[in-house]
């Protein structure tokens, strides 16, 4: 796994363990990793499209098994 996908990994990580403010998840990531915030604005976007597209696919499966 490349350093790009541990850190997008371990953002996402964190908004499914349900600490989806910005400024928590930049807490616990910084204290894990040394990237600027440059870098992690764009990890942490990254993670939220990923984390939104996770959310919705559910959602999809949901309606589809509740028809």
């Amino acid at each position: 796994m490349t350093k790009n996908e541990t850190y997008i990994n371990f953002i996402v990580n964190e908004l499914r363990k349900g600490n989806i403010k910005y400024t928590d998840v930049s807490l616990v990531f910084f204290s894990k990793f040394k990237v600027s915030e440059p870098t992690f604005v764009k990890y942490w976007n990254t993670a939220n499209q990923r984390y939104t597209n996770e959310l919705q696919a559910i959602e999809s499966e949901k309606t589809a098994l509740g028809k």
